[in-house]
């Protein structure tokens, strides 16, 4: 499977015999249906309320718990698990570098936490911007994209941590996940029962539902795949035996 983040191959790891597909580029964990409740389930995570968003640093998987108002640092080989935050009604939760961030529901904020138990959470005192936060994706160029699931919007909140500006209006906006590389960013939207992909990167950005977005796809291949007879069909005999000629001519 290729990571949708970093399109870097992905690996299949066992725990608990229950197959994941974990990116070590950048390390990401990603789900088949059902898999996280089992995973979940598997970890026996005491006094949890209502578990929601999963963040993966430094090998290290980190969720948080809506309900409880916490960040929990699983152990997945012994069962040790760690509080290593208390943030009422986080939902969304992220790493940017070394840091991590988080948004809360019910404070209707953004957050830096401090995993490593230092500090409690520092909001950046945008509340007032939001109704109900939800998603929380870091950029790049240090840039926050967030979704606002009761204000129906996607929000990107700058490196600053002080400038707020709308992406896009659209409904009940769930979870988001990102794909830098090609300035996409997908929206499941709950109440309309669809993911929708928004292209990044310009003032307007376009609005696909996922089905429109893998048809341009598959137009994009087969624009390809007519060009080939003007491909270079030497080099691609030499890479094929040789694959690291990409790199070396």
């Amino acid at each position: 499977m290729i990571c949708p983040v970093c399109q870097s191959d992905m690996i299949v790891v066992e725990h608990n015999r229950i197959e994941l597909d974990y990116c070590a580029a950048c390390h990401g964990v990603w789900f088949d249906s059902g898999e996280l409740e089992l995973l979940l389930g598997s970890l026996g995570l005491e006094g949890a309320g209502r578990l929601n968003d999963m963040a993966v640093h430094g090998g290290r998987v980190y969720v948080s718990d809506t309900a409880r108002g916490s960040i929990h640092r699983l152990d997945l080989a012994g069962g040790n698990h760690e509080t290593v935050a208390a943030l009422d009604g986080v939902n969304g939760i992220t790493f940017g570098g070394q840091a991590m961030y988080a948004v809360s529901w019910t404070l209707h904020d953004v957050y830096e936490v401090f995993p490593d138990g230092s500090r409690a959470p520092e909001a950046f005192g945008l509340a007032e911007h939001f109704v109900n936060l939800d998603g929380i994706e870091v950029a790049p160029d240090g840039e926050f994209i967030v979704s606002d699931f009761m204000g129906d919007a996607v929000f990107a909140v700058g490196a600053d941590r002080r400038t707020v500006r709308k992406l896009h209006t659209l409904s009940t906006p769930a979870d988001i996940g990102v794909d830098f590389s090609r300035n996409r960013l997908y929206v499941p939207q709950l109440e309309s029962d669809r993911v929708t992909v928004l292209e990044l990167g310009t003032e307007t950005g376009e609005e696909l539902d996922l089905s429109a977005a893998r048809d341009r796809e598959f137009a994009e291949l087969r624009r390809q795949i007519l060009d080939r007879p003007n491909w270079d069909n030497d080099r691609l005999a030499r890479e094929a035996h040789r694959p690291e000629a990409l790199v070396l001519e």
